[in-house]
């Protein structure tokens, strides 16, 4: 369906819907949503639980959530350098004196989302058919929209072992509908 949308797309900006769209047009209100989701999981962090781990080999709560923040910058990455290696073999921690603070999480998640945005509504279907690479030393990943994804669903589960309500993102969640039920 995505593609029969696309077919024939080299006009400006629409924001219409109709064919003539430019792929960003197409993928800015699901990048929107999927934006305005995860900045709701962010908030719901408990601010004196960042240093808990599910388990000794697990990353915190903190770090893991920071994670989460960070990952909109390689959406801003892919318009503008052709590779970024986010673990490049014997590069020293990259997480070594991050502050886990939840303010400075939420900052971090504000500032690389609203860039991450800017940086797409100003894309061209050029720019988005260029080959982009993100890897982590010899590992290379498929794609960084999954990516958060999947960090905000193990983020989700950290929350869950916390007794914090979980928030539906693609329909209630067992704490939405307990809530619903209640408010009846």
């Amino acid at each position: 369906m995505l593609k029969a949308r696309i077919r024939g797309i080299s006009q400006p900006h629409s924001g219409t819907g109709e064919p003539g769209m430019l792929i960003a047009d197409l993928a800015l209100p699901e990048f929107e949503e999927e934006m305005a989701f995860t900045h709701r999981i962010l908030e719901s962090v408990p601010a004196g639980r960042l240093n808990w781990k599910p388990h000794p080999k697990s990353m915190s709560l903190g770090r893991l959530a920071m994670h989460v923040a960070e990952l909109p910058k390689w959406a801003s990455d892919a318009f503008t350098l052709d590779e970024v290696d986010i673990g490049p073999v014997d590069a020293p921690s990259q997480v070594a004196g991050v502050n886990f603070a939840k303010d400075a999480i939420l900052d971090r998640f504000l500032k690389h989302s609203q860039a991450a945005r800017a940086a797409l509504i100003a894309s061209t279907d050029e720019k988005f058919a260029e080959h982009w690479t993100l890897r982590a030393g010899n590992r290379v990943y498929r794609s960084a929209l999954n990516h958060l994804v999947h960090h905000r669903g193990q983020l989700s589960v950290y929350l869950r072992l916390n007794d914090v309500a979980v928030l539906g993102a693609y329909g209630p969640s067992a704490d939405d509908l307990e809530s619903a039920t209640r408010a009846d």
